[in-house]
């Protein structure tokens, strides 16, 4: 079972806390945001998200993906009210 949750604000030590006992407790932690790529990685490194290897994928990127491709990433079946299926 997923939820999607949203956290917005400007204290990054909070974040990051809230990051890490998300990441403890075995939540997969994600940032979807409208910022250009280079301003979303630098914060989610400043916010400690984002590490070296790891992968931005921006709107295009994440349209031609396939359904199967984006759940193989995300690592679990995701429902969507745009799948043809």
């Amino acid at each position: 079972m997923g939820w999607p949750g949203g956290n917005a604000g400007s204290d990054p030590n909070r974040r990051a806390e809230a990051i890490q006992v998300a990441r403890r407790a075995g939540i997969r932690v994600k940032m979807i945001t409208g910022d250009y790529s280079r301003t979303a990685e630098r914060i989610a490194r400043n916010i400690g998200l984002f590490k070296d290897g790891e992968e931005i994928l921006e709107g295009g990127d994440i349209e031609r993906l396939s359904d199967e491709e984006l759940c193989s990433m995300w690592g679990r079946r995701l429902s969507s009210p745009y799948s043809t299926q």
